[in-house]
């Protein structure tokens, strides 16, 4: 119930109710604030989009590979699967990211098995997800993006990109890591 009551002797003669919008968003009220029992997380305006990685930019963030044994950061993020782990491929980064403001996680990737784009409370293990997608579009006949829904994540969880193939021979290359904010 978001209504909230406004006390009497308040230009009122008597006690009103005020209908609350049940459709208010988090993002949409500064953080620190509680309106209809809404608490913000909005921090103030953001360029609509922040690269994560972009084309070999890499400032902020640290990756591993830490479901890969041959991961190679340089214009691309690129990975191979290999069979001596037998669990999805994939690149985590080290440190969490915050994805206070933003609506959208997108990835930008080709890869010659599905890959998947996963969103993990910071320390739990990869297949733990919070909010998770292997659909994708195509951008070009080589190239697929996701667009991962993330409004309703307000902390620092960690990002996980990989296939979900299990064995040898599988490879991808990640193109941009980009989030991005409602309009």
């Amino acid at each position: 119930n978001y209504d909230q009551v406004i006390a009497a002797n308040q230009y009122l003669t008597g006690n009103q109710t005020i209908v609350g919008d049940g459709n208010l968003q988090p993002w949409n009220i500064k953080r620190g604030v509680t309106i209809f029992g809404r608490a913000g997380t909005f921090e103030g305006w953001l360029d609509r989009y922040y690269n994560i990685f972009l084309d070999g930019n890499t400032t902020g963030i640290n990756y591993s590979g830490s479901y890969t044994n041959y991961v190679n950061i340089g214009s691309t993020i690129s990975f191979a699967t290999n069979s001596d782990q037998p669990s999805r491929k994939g690149v985590a980064f080290n440190s969490p990211v915050s994805f206070s403001s933003y609506g959208k996680l997108y990835v930008r990737y080709s890869c010659n098995v599905s890959l998947t784009v996963g969103v993990v409370r910071q320390g739990a293990d990869y297949g733990s997800w919070e909010v998770s997608t292997s659909n994708s579009y195509s951008i070009d006949s080589n190239t697929r993006e996701v667009a991962l829904d993330i409004f309703d994540i307000g902390r620092q969880p960690t990002v996980f990109i990989g296939t979900s193939g299990y064995s040898g021979g599988y490879s991808a290359t990640i193109y941009r890591i980009i989030l991005g904010r409602p309009v």
